[in-house]
């Protein structure tokens, strides 16, 4: 589940500071500490690539990763950005947005590579509403796709088809 960062929109009453111009507050319940009122936009259900998480820290495209980051791909839509959070389904775990890349082909975007860090379980982001039935409808249709075998059903029909 991808959950946008609002970056546009009404300023926190509880922990915005009009005369500095920023949080004061990064655990506040209002805004989740992005300054805005409700912080993201709800959940968007997504299937993505996680790179599994290296043991120990490993030099990649962007640079040293560290122990709580990971690599993700997507696919181009929707544009993730730095500072959004994505809700791992299974695992049970928020990333945060670090770094992100946008290949091309063509000057259009093929693909998203995003670097992610893991974040705490005392951060603010783990009281952000996750939607059990869902999560659950989502586990669900995971495992009925692992059963699955890639392209299994096409081959399978080309081969049912095919003149003896």
């Amino acid at each position: 589940m991808i959950f946008q960062k609002r970056r546009s929109g009404t300023q926190c009453p509880d922990c915005w500071d009009e005369i500095l111009k920023r949080v004061t507050a990064s655990n506040c319940r209002t805004c989740f500490g992005t300054g805005k009122i409700d912080g993201y936009y709800p959940p968007i259900d997504a299937w993505m690539g996680f790179e599994a998480s290296p043991d120990q820290a490993q030099v990649a495209d962007f640079g040293v990763r560290q122990h709580s980051q990971t690599d993700i791909m997507f696919t181009n839509y929707p544009k993730l950005r730095i500072g959004d959070v994505i809700f791992e389904v299974k695992a049970h775990r928020f990333w945060r947005i670090a770094n992100a890349r946008y290949p091309e082909k063509n000057r259009a975007p093929t693909l998203q590579t995003v670097r992610v860090d893991e974040i705490k379980r005392s951060d603010i982001e783990y009281a952000l509403q996750i939607d059990e039935a869902r999560r659950k409808a989502l586990l669900d249709a995971l495992e009925e796709r692992k059963k699955e075998t890639e392209f299994g059903i096409v081959f399978g029909m080309a081969l049912r088809s095919k003149p003896s």
